[in-house]
């Protein structure tokens, strides 16, 4: 493979002082849990990573992290991602958990539900994978989610 690689690139361009440099980020810099399961990039350019052990934001500058003291629904993240309005929708293994105006909202419809995605369409809703109850999307017209169900696709 770095051969084929070498070959695509100019020489100029192979800097072997940027070759090879990686930056470990773990919790003794502020990241909530080293067993890291989502990253999503905002719409600010802040970096969300979900870990294990709780939501860490970074915002090129220090981290601010998140966990069920602070109001999600668990520290176990699965899915991150943001909808047209700005705010940050998070999965976790017990729950969803939005992120409004600098506090967290819980919907009691996903309460103990594992999330296992999250998705934002082209037309702005939001759809929530569930490890045990299908999927489901958020109208943003009427602020419900509804269940998806096509019953060609269940035939017998």
């Amino acid at each position: 493979v770095s051969i084929a690689l070498t070959s695509c690139l100019e020489q100029s361009a192979l800097d072997p002082s940027v070759l090879d440099t990686w930056t470990q980020i773990r919790t003794n810099n502020g990241l909530a849990g080293d067993d890291v399961t989502a990253i999503f990039e905002d719409g600010k350019g802040n970096i969300w990573f979900g870990t294990t052990a709780g939501l860490s934001m970074y915002n090129q500058n220090s981290f601010t992290s998140f966990r069920k003291n602070n109001g999600i629904a668990s520290n176990y993240i699965t899915s991150i991602t943001q909808d047209n309005d700005g705010s940050i929708w998070v999965g976790t293994d017990a729950g969803l958990s939005i992120y409004v105006d600098n506090s967290w909202v819980v919907p009691e419809v996903f309460l103990d539900i594992p999330i296992t995605a999250l998705l934002e369409t082209s037309g702005g809703r939001i759809v929530v994978g569930t490890a045990c109850c299908g999927a489901f999307e958020f109208r943003t017209d009427d602020d419900n989610f509804y269940y998806f169900y096509n019953p060609t696709s269940c035939a017998p």
